[in-house]
């Protein structure tokens, strides 16, 4: 979603090997990174805390700061194709992305306990919402760019 899309499949993102203590505190660190731009307005394609975010904007940026080897592709639809499905919420972790849509419009970090940071629409900006709420009744799926 969002401009600057790119035409064809991207290329599969390379996943983090390393022990679950190293993984855990990637996870963490992405999440909080997300969670730190709480209140920033919301910005058609917009991935900067000086100026705004925009869904997908908000996870590639995020994810580049705390792990700027993983190139998270700069759509939604990217984002979806080229992370690792996770098959349920229930299998969802700290700083797994949830999208809606098919192919994907919106992306969501899952925070944990069913928490989401997101980048919504111009009213909301970054924010913290809950995941049966945006997920229930649309389209969805899950993906990792971890393991």
């Amino acid at each position: 979603s969002g401009p600057g899309g790119t035409s064809g499949q991207p290329a599969r993102a390379t996943a983090f090997h390393a022990r679950p203590a190293a993984e855990n505190g990637r996870r963490k660190a992405f999440v909080e990174e997300a969670s730190s731009h709480l209140g920033k307005p919301y910005v058609w394609g917009g991935r900067s805390p000086s100026s705004g975010f925009y869904c997908s904007g908000l996870v590639q940026y995020s994810m580049d700061v705390v792990w700027p080897g993983n190139k998270v592709p700069r759509v939604s639809r990217d984002q979806q194709s080229a992370g690792k499905p996770v098959a349920s919420a229930a299998d969802l972790k700290t700083g797994d992305l949830v999208f809606t849509g098919s192919p994907a419009k919106h992306v969501m970090i899952f925070i944990e306990d069913g928490e989401l940071v997101e980048a919504m629409g111009r009213k909301y900006g970054v924010r913290r919402s809950e995941l049966a709420s945006r997920i229930g009744g649309k389209p969805h799926s899950f993906a990792t760019y971890f393991e």
